[in-house]
């Protein structure tokens, strides 16, 4: 079974239908059960996109994502997987920021050996990979790292993620933001010694399933890179609107499977 997972805090809604909408136009046989974990959206919202695209809504107090929005994701990610009883359930994990071009799930077949798949960036970058998009293959190895995940994320010991914290001075960010992105880098900067130590085998699947071009760094040229991405299908599968990129969904023809039905919500969702 495939599954396609997303955290909404609510911000803007019409990103969110845009997201599943895109997934659900390019996803094979529109067979994935979609899950998105929410804080609060309204009844009329829940009831159309559970209707319209089968999502599955699991719903928390809203004091489970307030200032922990990061740390909430991967608990409930983590409590979902640990229910899977079948060993080769496959999980997008997703921002919802995202516009998919291209079926996200095709790195599954293309690297079947993978347990965890991340995506590295096509540009350099402080942080090597964007955890807004990553794979999870179900297995023990996999649910075994998921609790470690959560356990770390919650007491950090692990040595390369506590001095990564460090570095980048991000442990004043709590448990909110980038806790989840840095246990990943982490785990990606020690995928050989996760691979001799546990068998966890990580891959990068590449910046095609996570194009995301940085509006801080590249400033007017990011819009041009997504505008340049779009209909490229065999270059790029997922295009990830960070910050004011997601601006451009309310561009008329722009994105072909768009959808604006709400008031305008924020780009800026930090």
């Amino acid at each position: 079974m495939k599954y396609a997972y997303y955290c909404y805090h609510r911000k803007d809604d019409n990103m969110l239908e845009t997201c599943i909408n895109s997934l659900r136009a390019v996803e094979l046989k529109s067979e994935c059960q979609i899950i998105v974990c929410t804080d609060g959206v309204p009844e009329d919202f829940e009831k159309c996109l559970s209707e319209k695209y089968g999502v599955f809504w699991v719903k928390v107090p809203k004091l489970k994502m307030k200032n922990r929005r990061a740390t909430c994701k991967i608990e409930v990610l983590t409590t979902i997987a640990q229910t899977m009883k079948n060993d080769e359930d496959l999980i997008l994990v997703s921002d919802v920021d995202v516009y998919y071009q291209s079926d996200p799930f095709k790195p599954f077949a293309d690297y079947p050996d993978m347990d965890l798949g991340l995506t590295t960036r096509h540009y350099p970058h402080l942080f090597p990979i964007n955890g807004g998009i990553f794979y999870i293959r179900v297995n023990q190895k996999t649910k075994n790292w998921l609790k470690w995940y959560i356990e770390q994320i919650l007491i950090p010991t692990w040595r390369p993620y506590v001095q990564l914290r460090k570095n980048y001075h991000h442990e004043h960010y709590g448990l909110d933001w980038s806790v989840g992105q840095d246990f990943l880098i982490a785990c990606w900067n020690c995928r050989y010694v996760l691979l001799d130590n546990i068998g966890l085998k990580i891959t990068d699947v590449g910046p095609k399933y996570n194009y995301c071009p940085p509006v801080d760094l590249w400033k007017k040229k990011a819009f041009w890179a997504v505008r340049e991405a779009i209909g490229k299908l065999d270059e790029v599968s997922i295009i990830h609107l960070k910050s004011d990129l997601k601006s451009m969904i309310y561009e008329p023809g722009l994105f072909p499977n768009a959808t604006t039905h709400y008031p305008r919500g924020k780009t800026g969702w930090l």
